[in-house]
């Protein structure tokens, strides 16, 4: 099989079959995002995009429209089946708007008047050295965490883009 696009949202499942929305509350239970290619594919990411939508101004200590951030913060990893490979926030979770300047070269700010801001990162992972590369044979997945309560928010996603190879 030649090489494929991937454009896939982060979902529940792994598989793009999962839910997607992430402005839940999570702060009772964990809100895992998941990207996982098929045993007979390597996906090799490029970039990741995040929205984050919501009512209010835009401020750098905020997270969304919540005022102060996020208490734990959302954790971004490459997992191999359940061990962690590649903290890609190394250690230190995104819990403000400012915390995506800190990880993403593209981080673009549009303040709702009227209507809703809209924060969105774009993270060049290329531009950061090399793109991620996820082994559906070693059970690879591009992983995130949420553990606190995004319900005040309009929206929230992730999504990627690259290509996929065989493995």
């Amino acid at each position: 099989m030649a090489d494929q696009g991937v454009f896939r949202h982060l979902d529940t499942v792994g598989d793009g079959s999962g839910t997607r929305a992430m402005a839940i509350d999570y702060s009772s239970l964990d809100g895992l995002y998941y990207v996982k290619p098929p045993e007979s594919q390597v996906y090799v990411i490029e970039q990741m995009i995040i929205t984050v939508e919501f009512d209010g101004s835009i401020r750098a200590d905020y997270y969304g429209d919540i005022n102060g951030g996020l208490a734990t913060g959302i954790e971004i990893k490459v997992l191999r089946g359940l061990d962690v490979i590649l903290d890609l926030t190394n250690g230190t979770p995104i819990k403000t708007n400012a915390d995506w300047r800190r990880l993403c070269f593209e981080v673009e700010e549009a303040p709702g008047q009227p209507g809703p801001s809209i924060l969105t990162a774009n993270w060049h992972f290329s531009s950061s050295g090399k793109p991620l590369f996820l082994n559906g044979k070693l059970h690879d997945a591009l992983f995130i965490a949420i553990h606190d309560d995004l319900s005040s928010l309009n929206e929230q996603s992730m999504f990627l883009n690259g290509h996929s190879k065989p493995s």
